[in-house]
Order: C-alpha cells, then sequence, then structure tokens
C-alpha cells in the first residue's frame, strides 16, 4: 500500500494554486495525486515518465502505479479544472488575445488514440503522430494553454474496436479544426471576459467557416489567410448605381493593388501607408473594407511585406476595423503561439505521455496545461491580490 506522497517544498503560492485549481476533484486522494503528477512535471528534468514523476515525490515501488491509476483509469472529468487554470491566469496577468496552436506528438506503433501517419506542415515531413488543436490565453507573462481537441481523422472515425479500445466516447467524432476552434471559444467565452481571438489556419484552407463562426459568436478575431484566399471589396459610401460591383480576387492581387494606388471600383479615400511590421517586414493596411464571399462582416485586411517582394508574405482578416497598426502588429507576435508549445515539449512533458487512452491523454494534457500555468504566473497571482 502507498501512502499519499507528501510532496517537498510546497510554498504558500503553490498550495494555493493546488487548492484553486485541483479543488473540482472530487476525491481527496485525486487532489493530492495530481498534486504529485505536477510536482513531477515542474520538477523532474528530463523525459517526465511516470516512473520519473513517481519517483520526484515518493519512494514507493508502487507510486508510478497510483499515478498510472490517476490518469489513465480515474474518471475525473477534466472541463472543470481547465476552466481553473483558465480563471487563474485571467486573475493572474492581463489576457493580450486568445491564441490557437496546433502540437503534432510523435508516437511509435498504432494503438495510441488518434495517432496515424500525417503531414506536419510546420516540420515539413510526414510523421506517425497525434495531432492536437490548442487554445491558449497569451499574457504578458507568457502563453498559458486552457482547452485542447484531439484529431481523430482517418481510421479513429469508424474502426469500432480502436475506438473501444482507447475509450473514446460516441460524442468523440472527427471534425474540422476550424471547428474544434469554435467548439473552444463558444465554451471560454461562456465563463471568461472574451479577448481578440489569433489564429494562424492557413494550412486548414477554412478562413470563412472560421471568421464566420468567430463573428456569430461576437469576438474580436485576427485570423490570418491564404494569399489566394478570395476576398470581395465592400462597397462604400461613394458607390453608385452605375459604378460596377466588386468582384472577388484574390487577397494578394487585392493587397498589392491597393498598395501600388489602383482603387477597386466605387471606392475612394487615403492610401495605405507602411508601418514597421516584425523581421524586417512592413505592415500594411488595406484602405477599403472587404468581406468574404459568405460572409457579410466588414473586415479590414492587413499584409506583411518582405523587402523587394511583390507578393505579401502573410495576410490578415479582422473585424477589429478601426484598430491602430501597433495593435494589430502586437496581436501577430501572438500567433500560432510556437514557442508556447515548444516550452510545452521541452518543459512540461507534451510528448510523454504513455498511455492508449482518450481519457488518459486529456487528463496529461490538463495537467501539463496547470503545470504551465503555475510556472509561467508564478507569484503573479499573489501580487495581483494586494494590489
Amino acid at each position: 500500500m502507498v501512502t499519499h506522497p507528501v510532496l517537498p517544498g510546497t510554498d504558500d503560492h503553490l498550495a494555493r494554486f493546488l487548492d484553486e485549481v485541483f479543488s473540482a476533484l472530487p476525491r481527496c486522494d485525486q487532489r493530492r495525486w495530481a498534486g504529485a503528477y505536477l510536482h513531477g512535471l515542474l520538477t523532474v528534468r528530463g523525459r517526465k515518465s511516470l516512473r520519473n514523476l513517481a519517483g520526484s515525490v515518493s519512494a514507493s515501488s508502487t507510486a508510478s502505479q497510483c499515478l498510472q491509476q490517476f490518469i489513465s483509469a480515474s474518471t475525473w472529468e477534466w472541463a472543470p479544472l481547465r476552466l481553473a487554470v483558465a480563471r487563474y491566469a485571467q486573475k493572474s496577468a492581463a489576457v493580450e488575445a486568445w491564441t490557437v496552436a496546433t502540437a503534432a506528438i510523435p508516437k511509435r506503433g498504432e494503438q495510441s488514440v488518434g495517432v496515424r501517419r500525417r503531414f506536419v506542415p510546420e516540420l515539413g515531413r510526414t510523421l506517425n503522430c497525434q495531432s492536437a488543436v490548442g487554445l491558449f490565453l497569451a499574457t504578458e507573462a507568457g502563453s498559458v494553454p486552457v482547452d485542447w481537441r484531439l484529431r481523430l481523422d482517418g481510421p479513429w472515425a469508424l474502426d469500432a474496436g480502436r475506438r473501444r479500445r482507447a475509450r473514446l466516447p460516441e460524442h468523440a467524432r472527427p471534425q474540422p479544426v476550424w471547428a474544434d476552434v469554435l467548439e473552444m471559444t463558444a465554451q471560454l467565452s461562456a465563463q471568461l471576459l472574451p479577448a481578440p481571438v489569433v489564429a494562424d489556419l492557413r494550412v486548414v484552407a477554412a478562413s470563412e467557416q472560421l471568421v464566420a463562426g468567430l463573428a456569430d459568436q461576437e469576438l474580436d478575431f485576427l485570423v490570418e489567410i491564404s494569399p489566394d484566399q478570395e476576398v470581395l471589396p465592400r462597397p462604400g459610401r461613394h458607390t453608385s448605381p452605375r459604378t460596377a460591383l466588386p468582384r472577388a480576387t484574390g487577397a494578394a492581387t487585392l493587397a498589392r493593388r491597393t498598395r501600388d494606388g489602383i482603387r477597386p471600383p466605387g471606392q475612394a479615400g487615403h492610401l495605405p501607408r507602411s508601418v514597421p511590421g516584425t523581421y524586417g517586414e512592413q505592415l500594411v493596411p488595406c484602405p477599403v473594407l472587404v468581406t468574404l464571399p459568405r460572409v457579410p462582416a466588414a473586415l479590414r485586411m492587413w499584409a506583411q511585406w518582405q523587402p523587394g517582394r511583390v507578393r505579401p508574405a502573410r495576410v490578415w482578416l479582422t473585424n477589429l476595423t478601426h484598430a491602430r497598426p501597433q495593435t494589430v502588429a502586437r496581436l501577430i507576435r501572438h500567433a500560432g503561439d510556437r514557442a508556447a508549445v515548444a516550452a510545452l515539449e521541452e518543459d512540461f512533458g507534451l510528448l510523454d505521455f504513455e498511455g492508449r487512452s482518450y481519457p488518459g491523454w486529456h487528463h496529461h494534457m490538463t495537467m501539463v496545461s496547470a503545470a504551465c500555468a503555475y510556472r509561467s504566473l508564478q507569484g503573479r497571482s499573489a501580487l495581483a491580490a494586494t494590489a
């Protein structure tokens, strides 16, 4: 029999964090083993296997079995803990944006839930991996993950045997990335004060669905689109019945024409002036509002130009039509959150889940998120309370 672990070096701030985030767990033993798992993620160097995590809090030979039980077999719900992490982050630091990032988790074999061979655009190669999309709160202290969706495409959609072995619930079905994002933002906005949603989903080719969904949720957003995405110049107040209606055109083409002084029909106003971007690029607003072919919302388009290039490197759409260039540039810096995903891989065990089940994966990712929140925001909650 293993006694519950006593966490070494638990200070008052960590104790408050454990109480605040893990209070939703229904049983005392679950809360204690959650603290042990978190302690291991924060202190173990290198690979964060169950054996290594258990060794950081207990000398018992069966401690790793207890941690495995807590992560892979226990039936606790992860959504309340993730909401507690999000509330802790919002209370501890100013949230500048909600950002979207994807993660590829390499795996051997075919039994881990969601694993299959897929092309990973960020790496430029095909891997046998799990694929996940995460929602992060971007703060001045760093980005904190607060929700996750595991991709269940390919054989995981219809193979009843695989789904049963991985303990996949009936409602866990494959859906597009944009739908995963909208599901997460809808759930979070029902509980927290919203912030602009910043998403780089060029490889998904679903800008219209994402933009339409965020507009329906009445959220501010800045979404990167493919330069080839068709956009429609929105008729301005100078449009007359004799003026030809604007036609849909590629985003890159419209950006280039407006930058060079060629106005769409019926448009007037000052031409845009370049403002400094990042890495030597220029960030240029389109002087006319645009829409997407099946999205009526008025949007501002921004283009990032590399010196000497005719075609913009990146194109963005936002419903923050009057946002200052500095505001847009600051939001763009949060896009993708690749640095945040890399930190989860390097420091918090994102890649180290050893189980195969769907509940186990979500339990582990919840603990990874909690560890990242504590490390990133350590001490800030106490300072905010006394300010």
